[in-house]
């Protein structure tokens, strides 16, 4: 069968060095996205730009992942000192860029056209999480106007390449929503405050309208586990 250009553009060693590039570009953005969605600003202006002394990043000093190792994490002008998450976020999305790669295109099967459109949806589903994970970190929300667009966008995508059916990604957004929800009104009605944030219903709704209904149960035991690994170490500690 003879390979076809995108064939060549998907196989080793250019499709790895692609998305890779391709990761840690998006996770500069994502930088930006975390820094400035919740605070409300526009995320195209303005430039990047030292937050310490307002000097525009040039971009030379803008290229993901070694501009940071090459200023040691400093502004070039007044030597200010940038958080490690700007290096940590990048990283990040370059390493799922190149797992996504690796699990939907290297050994995904069906024509290259299909194993990149699984691979596309798969980087910005996680990708998203990236960003909705350092967002939480930072401000205790998940901003409705990431969340939801990724659910309208990705979730039928997931379903337009058969990655789930239909009714199982209409069944976890809402059983993803659903089981937050009611959570919350039990809470509000024993203690008579609220003890969880509708934007959690949203994030569950977008990992059920992905991944399907079935996805929840796991989902929701990870997302216990690892919140009792950090409640437990801070109520010890307090």
């Amino acid at each position: 069968m003879e390979e076809t250009a995108l064939d060549l553009l998907t196989a080793p060693p250019g499709g790895p060095i692609i998305a890779a590039i391709w990761g840690a570009l998006w996770g500069s953005f994502l930088n930006v996205v975390i820094e400035r969605l919740p605070r409300g600003e526009s995320l195209m202006r303005p430039a990047s730009h030292c937050m310490a002394c307002g000097t525009p990043i040039r971009w030379y000093d803008n290229v993901p992942l070694l501009s940071f190792l090459i200023l040691r994490g400093k502004c070039r002008k007044c030597g200010a000192g940038y958080s490690a998450r700007y290096f940590l976020v990048e990283l990040l999305g370059l390493a799922l860029s190149l797992a996504c790669f690796h699990h939907w295109v290297t050994l995904g099967t069906g024509g290259a056209p299909e194993r990149l459109a699984n691979y596309i949806v798969s980087f910005f589903f996680s990708a998203g999480l990236l960003a909705l994970l350092f967002i939480d970190i930072r401000t205790m929300i998940l901003p409705d106007i990431l969340t939801l667009p990724l659910l309208l966008v990705l979730a039928p995508a997931s379903v337009a390449l058969g990655r789930v059916e239909w009714r199982d990604a209409v069944i976890g957004a809402a059983v993803g929503f659903g089981v937050v929800w009611l959570l919350r009104e039990v809470w509000l009605r024993f203690r008579g405050e609220e003890g969880i944030g509708l934007g959690d219903g949203k994030l569950l709704a977008l990992v059920g309208g992905v991944l399907g209904w079935q996805a929840l149960p796991v989902v929701l035991l990870l997302g216990s586990l690892q919140g009792l690994l950090v409640a437990l170490p801070l109520r010890w500690l307090n």
